[in-house]
């Protein structure tokens, strides 16, 4: 895998999280830092 494919994975996997979230009826927030990325998925009950 080169460099510009990891980049897109990494750029889709917010999306992908985001239609789980729709999904489930959750919340889903992202926050990104320069060394990591952080995803947190709240569910409603």
């Amino acid at each position: 895998m080169n460099d510009l494919a990891a980049i897109e994975r990494i750029d889709a996997v917010p999306l992908v999280l985001d239609e789980i979230a729709k999904a489930h009826g959750g919340e889903l927030t992202v926050q990104s830092t320069d060394e990591e990325t952080v995803f947190r998925f709240r569910m409603s009950i």
